[in-house]
């Protein structure tokens, strides 16, 4: 079962969440956050969550402003990618407190990267990125590289500048438009070396630096969206995380893929989500 709760942010905005909480109090053993990726809404991971659940974690996700059930957002003007952890994130992470218990957040993609844009995120208890990387096309191998190229500086920039929502489906980035305005700032980070983090984008990425919560950087040998060399570069960008990298290739499980969304397939309950529940579990 799932409870939608409505939640406001710093900035006066409000978030319809999804609470997953069918767990006895004495036997709660933490509380998990699902910040997704771009594009992808929060029903896509509900079976992780229940799984969760079912591990005795309280589980909660959500639609970032402007898409999905939080689509309304955009009635209060401009958006910002960034409000995304800064705001978002943030709220979910104080809204979790109020359980009294280890909170802890599995970031998948977008989430993970912006995760230490939330100021309580140094306060976590733990923190799983799955397939969390800083992508810039040049770290791509040829020919992808070249595509990401493309899609970074063109074909992303240019489809958002003529629509009002990107098709995020399109171009298999999603389930759920996003408005294209936050795509753009996207696409403009994704044409720095160090993304986000770049100083002209003049973000608050300070605690990029200094966050040292226990972290477990997951990703997957077949995914094109975020390759190794890629994730290795935004654990870099965060030097005193206390992290570990795994990659897992298919050949390790059951399956012929995994690719970048895969991991939350009910079909890896077995063979993967392990490997995240361990993580959050461990006592280091």
């Amino acid at each position: 079962m799932t409870k939608p709760v409505t939640i406001q942010c710093a900035d006066g905005q409000t978030l319809k969440i999804h609470q997953f909480d069918q767990v006895k109090a004495e036997t709660a053993k933490g509380v998990v956050i699902i910040a997704g990726a771009i594009g992808v809404a929060h029903g896509f991971y509900q079976k992780f969550a229940q799984h969760l659940n079912e591990q005795d974690y309280i589980a909660l996700t959500f639609d970032y402003r402007g898409t999905g059930d939080n689509a309304h957002c955009t009635e209060k003007g401009p958006l910002h990618l960034a409000d995304w952890g800064a705001q978002d994130i943030e709220a979910v992470i104080q809204h979790a407190r109020q359980y009294e218990l280890p909170v802890s957040v599995v970031g998948h993609s977008m989430g993970g990267q912006l995760l230490a844009l939330a100021p309580s995120a140094s306060e976590l208890n733990k923190v799983v990125m799955v397939a969390s990387s800083a992508p810039h096309w040049s770290r791509w191998s040829w020919p992808h590289s070249f595509k990401m190229l493309l899609v970074s500086r063109v074909i992303f920039p240019l489809v958002a500048r003529l629509t009002k929502d990107f098709p995020t489906k399109t171009f298999g980035l999603g389930n759920i438009t996003i408005p294209s305005g936050l795509f753009r700032q996207w696409a403009r980070w994704m044409t720095r070396t160090d993304y986000l983090l770049d100083p002209g984008f003049k973000l608050d990425t300070r605690q990029y630096q200094t966050l040292n919560v226990p972290t477990l950087a997951l990703g997957f040998s077949d995914d094109d969206l975020a390759p190794e060399v890629n994730i290795r570069h935004l654990m870099k960008l965060m030097p005193n995380l206390d992290s570990q990298i795994q990659i897992v290739a298919p050949q390790q499980t059951s399956s012929k893929t995994i690719g970048h969304t895969g991991f939350f397939r009910d079909k890896f309950k077995e063979e993967l989500w392990p490997i995240s529940l361990d993580w959050l579990s461990s006592k280091s």
